[in-house]
């Protein structure tokens, strides 16, 4: 194998395994940490890591009652045709679903007309380790 293919993929190894600097982030009475940098592009905070896994959190303004969104939310994740629900009678609500190439980890909140749903996209079978630590570093203030 040539030397500058070797190095390459020891950086690229390297990229893949490192650990994760966090950042916290508040939006609202969501405490949280990202595991990479995150940027803002519109209603949504997001960033990706190097093994392709992204980290989003999503807040959108809602004109309903918070137990009609509950169980709103709460069919339309049962609704789904590859996913498990991991809580769906308070919130924050938790689902996992698969896409036609990714899988969705969600954790969804709301308080006071908004929705706050943090996600992990990813496209490995499991749950990366960062995207378990984030999903467990939300805090509701």
């Amino acid at each position: 194998m040539p030397r500058s293919l070797l190095v390459a993929a020891l950086l690229l190894s390297a990229a893949c395994n490192t650990k994760p600097t966090w950042r916290p982030h508040t939006a609202g009475p969501i405490a949280m940490e990202f595991p990479c940098q995150p940027t803002a592009s519109g209603a949504v905070v997001k960033c990706m890591r190097p093994d392709g896994a992204e980290y989003a959190l999503a807040i959108v303004d809602k004109t309903i009652p918070a137990d009609q969104e509950l169980k709103e939310i709460a069919e339309y994740a049962q609704s789904l045709p590859k996913a498990e629900v991991f809580e769906a009678t308070r919130y924050p609500l938790r689902w996992r679903e698969v896409r036609q190439f990714r899988r969705l980890d969600s954790w969804l909140y709301y308080q006071d007309g908004k929705e706050y749903t943090a996600t992990v996209n990813y496209s490995t079978d499991e749950l990366p380790a960062a995207g378990a630590e984030f999903l467990s570093r939300i805090k509701i203030q």
